[in-house]
């Protein structure tokens, strides 16, 4: 299973979705990450909430990174909508 997962990250995010919306959780999974309650996440899902604060520090080091980012210049094939017409 680790190396079907390993071999794409399309596969391990749906493994993740399939993971936080288990028949098991009822769905709640997704409900606790939309609201980043990552304490009660990680012990739903691994049994402890010490997971949940390792999840939040991920999180936070990924907002983080993302928000440096420098946006990515336009492709000549990306053409700018016309002016409005006056």
């Amino acid at each position: 299973m680790f190396h079907a997962l390993s071999s794409s990250e399309r596969l391990q995010i749906l493994g993740l979705f399939d993971e936080l919306e288990g028949p098991e959780r009822g769905g709640e999974g997704i409900t606790l990450m939309i609201r980043r309650d990552w304490r009660e996440l990680g012990r739903r899902l691994r049994g402890s909430a010490r997971d949940g604060e390792k999840m939040a520090k991920v999180y936070e080091h990924a907002k983080t990174l993302l928000a440096e980012a420098r946006p990515r210049p336009r492709m000549p094939w990306q053409v700018s909508p016309p002016p409005p017409t006056p």
